[in-house]
């Protein structure tokens, strides 16, 4: 797995941001797929079985589209071949998707509004008869080392943590070169070790 998910990310930065002529992108769009099928499959079916590594596929299909970086797709993969204690994998939610919300342990939603802000993921976890909300954070160069951002992430860090829902922050380069630590972080909450 570990292998399979350096290839992608390697195949991401290949791409992100790159001037590319338009009919390379339909290229590239094919490319990425077959990458992200190629880990899904090696990453979720070693560990949970062919039916549950096509439900994670699913998932990751279902929301892709609002994914809006590079770094947001390979969050998204890294959640959605999440293998949790009980061998199930996180339900992934698309919220403009209708009002169908599915039911588990583990629920992730991209790009969830909340009040005034958008987060690029939601993960609400039930340990029994409690509920917690934690936000995936994944956060790109270009709008994260500037003091006023960092200043305005903080405020939003503190506005969310007064609604009860936790921050996880993660820059690009983590998330490219360790998706599992999404993963275990995931595994945690839903232990709820986190």
């Amino acid at each position: 797995m570990k292998h399979a998910a350096s290839a992608f990310a390697d195949t991401l930065n290949a791409f992100d941001g790159m001037a590319l002529p338009p009919a390379a992108y339909s290229v590239m769009a094919e490319h990425r797929e077959r990458c992200v099928a190629k880990w899904v499959r090696l990453g979720a079916s070693q560990n949970i079985g062919e039916a549950k590594a096509d439900a994670a596929l699913a998932g990751y299909k279902a929301v892709a589209h609002l994914c809006e970086s590079p770094i947001e797709h390979l969050a998204l993969i890294a959640i959605a071949t999440t293998v949790l204690p009980n061998t199930d994998i996180p339900r992934i939610y698309n919220m403009r998707g209708g009002p169908v919300r599915p039911s588990g342990a583990v629920i992730v939603a991209p790009q969830m509004p909340i009040a005034r802000y958008r987060l690029d993921f939601i993960i609400r976890v039930r340990n029994g008869d409690s509920v917690t909300a934690h936000a995936l954070e994944s956060d790109g160069v270009q709008n994260h080392t500037e003091r006023a951002d960092k200043d305005a992430d903080a405020v939003r860090d503190g506005f969310l943590a007064h609604m009860g829902i936790e921050t996880r922050r993660l820059t690009g380069a983590e998330i490219y070169r360790h998706p599992e630590r999404i993963q275990s972080w995931i595994v945690s909450l839903a232990e709820g070790c986190a």
